[in-house]
């Protein structure tokens, strides 16, 4: 849940109930530890809280997928979050190719998407942008065969960016604004909606292809 109010804009709130979970569970679960401080780490990165982000960063160590293959991928995606907000490509990249490994040889099909998302960003902003493409089409491809819209909101329109073809672009947009809208129209209060709507990319898609000239999206 805190990793859904971080994707949704409300990263303060997943903070906070990190942070709650931590104090909670302290020791008690240990395979779910490495979890905690990692999630814990990217969030106060995130926020701004820097001294805290510090302390859990020095406390880091690599999550074993032995462990558990579950906890070691959302582990490893704060790892990846991480790495990239910190501009750290290469390692973001070297964390991606973990990631797909472990994904595609345990079955692990949801994840997927995702990591797929992480490794063509990662690829946009080292230059290989047709390496990048590929990936998209991949992650959006399975992530329509999941069914997986809280995905798709990003998927798409990062593909649209990558796409010569102006028509299939605006097509993909297009259906980037209906996952939004469908995304937007699900999610439980106004202070939600707002933070979902406020994110970067929400907005430039929604920029994009005019919808708030269309029709309104209240918060």
């Amino acid at each position: 849940l805190a990793l859904i109010y971080y994707e949704l804009g409300a990263p303060e709130s997943g903070l906070t109930l990190a942070r709650s979970v931590a104090d909670r569970m302290g020791d008690r679960v240990p395979q779910f530890a490495a979890v905690i401080l990692h999630v814990l780490s990217v969030f106060c990165y995130a926020t701004g809280h820097q001294e805290e982000a510090a302390g859990y960063l020095s406390q880091l160590q690599a999550p074993d997928p032995d462990q558990g293959a579950f906890a070691f991928q959302f582990a490893n995606s704060a790892r990846i979050e991480l790495a990239m907000l910190q501009d750290r490509y290469e390692e973001a990249l070297a964390l991606c190719e973990v990631h797909l490994a472990l994904a595609q040889g345990r079955g692990l099909v949801m994840t997927a998407p995702d990591a797929l998302f992480w490794r063509a960003e990662t690829l946009r902003r080292l230059g290989r942008t047709d390496e990048a493409r590929a990936d998209l089409q991949e992650a959006v491809a399975l992530a329509r065969q999941l069914n997986q819209r809280r995905s798709l909101w990003r998927l798409l329109p990062a593909l649209a960016e990558l796409t010569s073809d102006e028509a299939e672009a605006h097509a993909l947009r297009a259906e980037a604004v209906e996952v939004i809208e469908f995304v937007h129209s699900r999610l439980p209060d106004d202070s939600l909606r707002a933070s979902f709507l406020s994110l970067a990319a929400v907005r430039k898609t929604l920029d994009i292809e005019g919808f708030a000239s269309q029709r309104e999206m209240r918060p």
